[in-house]
């Protein structure tokens, strides 16, 4: 069994890989929320990361000051140090393909805690002999993280240097879903826990030289990016509203949270496509699939 027999879970997807999962100790990608694509009568889970032959392009806030700065630089040369194989290139936001932003104060309510983010995985054709293998053909090509900023009007050195760690943890958190890892870990510590606390520890030990390492993403970027966790499934008129869509044109796009997906495409006033309304039911009972139409 997969994580030395933590977990039941075992997709048949990833019974081929056993051998490169077992490389990594402590991993829990059986905590993962894969992408979904509920397509002509199926419901596919599958994991969706970036491509490791080139650098990531990553835009990292202008107004950032000199204390945000090397606390957002730290988290982004521990994953490069992660063993996942990446490398990021610092870029300006219109060549980003990860934008990370501060949010405004007004912006706050849209954030639940600390940020969010939003990872979009491509797929390059969605035609039934293209998705019918154990491989789709998908990669990641765009995520958006949002930070919500603490007020500094007031703050002394002593105060930037605490909280520091909290905003490499946050960052660190919040990069993991950028590179594929979406949903969070059950009943461990580290940064791909939900709670902050635990982040931040990571992020002060980090900003104090620390090696960083993280077995669940290194575990991501051992698997083949698409690799088709399983396949369920439901009733055609479940899928039909996607089904009508995707003749014809490239993509789609999909995306996947803590309680909705989208499969999508995008258009320069915005994107549309279909909503998934509840990925924990989608996923426990297929045959309650719901999608909405935008």
């Amino acid at each position: 069994m997969l994580a030395a027999c933590a977990t039941p879970w075992d997709p048949p997807g990833l019974r081929p890989h056993r051998a490169e999962l077992q490389r990594h100790p402590g991993q829990r990608l059986f905590d993962a929320t894969p992408y979904l694509l509920p397509v002509r009568g199926e419901l596919i889970e599958f994991f969706c990361r970036w491509p490791t032959d080139r650098p990531l392009r990553i835009h990292l806030p202008q107004s950032a000051n000199r204390h945000e700065r090397r606390a957002l630089d730290a988290a982004v040369v521990a994953w490069e140090s992660a063993g996942l194989g990446l490398r990021f290139e610092r870029v300006p936001r219109p060549q980003a393909e990860i934008d990370v932003a501060f949010l405004e104060a007004d912006q706050t309510l849209r954030a639940e805690g600390t940020g969010f983010t939003l990872a979009d995985c491509r797929l390059a054709d969605a035609g039934p002999a293209a998705i019918a293998g154990p491989r789709l053909p998908a990669q990641l090509d765009r995520a958006r993280i949002r930070i919500v900023r603490r007020e500094q009007d007031e703050w002394s050195e002593e105060d930037h240097a605490y909280f520091a760690g909290e905003l490499t943890g946050v960052m660190l958190h919040e990069l993991a879903h950028a590179l594929g890892f979406q949903g969070h870990t059950q009943f461990v510590d580290g940064i791909l826990a939900r709670d902050t606390k635990r982040s931040t520890r990571v992020g002060r030990r980090i900003l104090a030289g620390e090696v960083f390492r993280e077995p669940t993403l290194a575990a991501l970027y051992g698997l083949p990016s698409g690799v088709v966790l399983s396949r369920r499934g439901v009733s055609i008129a479940r899928t039909e509203v996607l089904d009508r869509l995707l003749p014809g044109r490239p993509g789609p796009w999909v995306r996947v949270g803590d309680r909705s997906g989208r499969v999508f495409w995008r258009a320069p006033k915005g994107e549309w496509g279909v909503t998934l309304v509840s990925v924990t039911t989608a996923r426990r009972q297929p045959e309650r699939l719901v999608l909405l139409p935008d």
